[in-house]
């Protein structure tokens, strides 16, 4: 799968709305699968607030003998600070005024799960702490960024999160 222009895949609504019953945006493979999976270019978000948004959960295993077989290039997870996410600066400035409920962005950012192995090259997590639309800055929440259960492999190479 690959983003053309940094093609944004959203989640938003209801379904999200709540914090202890998480559920899944996008997800990589079905639990214990097994296959190719190269995803690139592709930029994952919500709208928010989500503050039941498992935003991207992996899944999928690698098959045997194919190192990296399941992964990521130039992919990243981005939570608010740009048109569209409804958790901007006039939404959830930095005093805190759009308060807690209203500028959940996220219960988790990536949950890579117990049988999964992942490779992940230049991908980044962020909540956003500014807006890319105008620099202001913001107070925006989240539960966690990554999740790592996995038995392995799992290669994160220029990987980062911040701001969780």
């Amino acid at each position: 799968m690959v983003g053309e222009a940094w093609s944004v895949i959203s989640g938003s609504g209801n379904f999200f709305g709540d914090a202890t019953n998480p559920q899944v945006v996008v997800r990589v493979g079905d639990s214990n699968s097994q296959g190719i999976v190269e995803i690139s270019d592709i930029i994952f978000s919500t709208v928010g607030p989500t503050p039941g948004a498992i935003v991207v959960e992996w899944n999928i295993r690698q098959p045997d003998g194919v190192p990296g077989g399941a992964g990521t290039w130039d992919t990243h997870i981005r939570l608010g600070g740009a048109l569209g996410t409804n958790l901007q600066a006039q939404q959830c400035p930095s005093s805190g005024g759009g308060g807690i409920n209203n500028c959940y962005a996220a219960f988790l950012a990536l949950h890579i799960t117990p049988s999964a192995t992942a490779y992940l090259e230049g991908m980044w997590a962020w909540l956003a702490d500014h807006d890319l639309d105008g620099g202001s800055q913001l107070s925006l929440y989240s539960g966690r960024g990554i999740l790592s259960e996995s038995a392995g492999p799992v290669w994160m190479i220029g990987t980062g999160k911040r701001w969780f």
